[in-house]
């Protein structure tokens, strides 16, 4: 049951995509002018106003748009501007130094507090911004007129208009966006070099949602994105999203992972070389962003962990001799991730998958909503308002 739930999805956001991609397409071998890049309410920019700043990549230089290995983040991390410094003498990044919270309110749990105490430890001089429920509206209506019947649509289902925003933010301010139960446990000043990353959930994810094979599709993750201001990637989401269509009370489907998916493989079959720097978007290993505790999968808390876990035994029992190396290794143990995680780049933020419950909607743990805290307490003079950012 669980599973057809889960292709049902993947379906819905597969097909929306495609739409999306017919106007790529046109996109895509138009001369790029400002009036050809505007197609109606439902146009998809590579490149648009916001890059005429940057200088283009060298003509010598075919960089991919969407990178997911290391061989092409070394080749993103020499050729784009702005990037080949990791630690640039005037601290100017492409991604600029702001963290967008998405809540309810200007209070958040014990829960919560602990884990943002984390990112303030790691990076104090950061702008913090708060968008509450009741600011997405007016920011939407300002921004994006044009997205604001879309995002009405939704509003019976608000973590639906939160998925839905945090494209936008990205689009307009630039940053980070994270969900709230992110811990931070090093810098992201080195992925600040990139002008977009997305993460991925862990192979295991990938191996239960889709096919069982080696390597496996990339599931992405909205959990935790980075952007530069006025990247094509996040004005390819926002138009994507308008025409997308939903099953209500259903988000990931939506602008959740398989929706983000379906966009992204769109956006990089349709547009496979970049000419410009943001047109890139970074996927870096799933470890980095989305580690399990002792990279085991029941260290998770989920009520999803079970059957993921029986889902997973079940898929090794087709795994035969013949099979990839790191498929054979894996399915001795499906409880080990180890043999199909790349632990050789850092570990940077922790997604708590211990919780149990969705965060929006009143359901979750109580953990959720006890103990609140104040979120100018943790973070002083650097929190905002988002409000007073519209």
């Amino acid at each position: 049951m669980f599973r057809s739930q889960i292709r049902t999805q993947l379906q819905l956001a597969t097909a929306a995509s495609l739409t999306c991609t017919l106007f790529y397409w046109l996109f895509c071998f138009s001369n790029r002018t400002a009036t050809e890049l505007f197609l109606s309410s439902v146009s998809v920019y590579c490149s648009n106003e916001s890059t005429l700043h940057l200088r283009m990549i060298s003509k010598d230089v075919q960089l991919p748009t969407v990178c997911q290995d290391l061989d092409c983040k070394a080749a993103y991390l020499k050729h784009l501007p702005l990037a080949s410094s990791s630690h640039r003498a005037d601290g100017h990044h492409p991604i600029p130094p702001i963290r967008h919270l998405l809540w309810k309110n200007e209070s958040v749990s014990a829960y919560f507090a602990e884990q943002l105490k984390t990112w303030h430890r790691v990076h104090p001089d950061w702008t913090v911004v708060l968008w509450r429920d009741q600011d997405l509206q007016p920011f939407v209506k300002k921004h994006f007129p044009e997205a604001l019947p879309r995002f009405m649509e939704l509003a019976p289902y608000t973590i639906m208009q939160v998925d839905m925003v945090r494209y936008m933010l990205l689009f307009k301010y630039g940053g980070v966006y994270a969900d709230l139960d992110y811990s931070l446990t090093a810098s992201l000043d080195d992925h600040r070099r990139f002008y977009a990353v997305v993460t991925r959930e862990p192979e295991a994810h990938s191996l239960q949602y889709f096919k069982f094979q080696w390597p496996p599709r990339t599931l992405a993750n909205p959990a935790f994105l980075m952007a530069a201001p006025g990247h094509s990637f996040y004005r390819h989401c926002i138009n994507c999203l308008q025409m997308m269509p939903f099953t209500r009370g259903k988000p990931l489907s939506f602008a959740g992972p398989f929706g983000l998916t379906a966009i992204l493989e769109r956006y990089s079959a349709a547009c496979p070389v970049a000419s410009s720097p943001l047109e890139t978007v970074y996927i870096p290993p799933s470890y980095s962003f989305y580690p399990y505790e002792g990279n085991k999968l029941n260290s998770s808390g989920s009520v999803y962990m079970p059957m993921r876990l029986v889902s997973l035994k079940n898929s090794c029992k087709q795994v035969s001799g013949t099979w990839p190396e790191q498929l054979r290794k894996y399915c001795t143990d499906p409880n080990n991730l180890d043999p199909v995680t790349d632990k050789t780049q850092p570990m940077i933020a922790v997604h708590d998958i211990k919780k149990i419950g969705a965060v929006y909607d009143g359901v979750g743990t109580s953990l959720y909503f006890q103990n609140l805290t104040h979120l100018r307490k943790l973070f002083g003079s650097k929190l905002q308002m988002g409000v007073e950012w519209i």
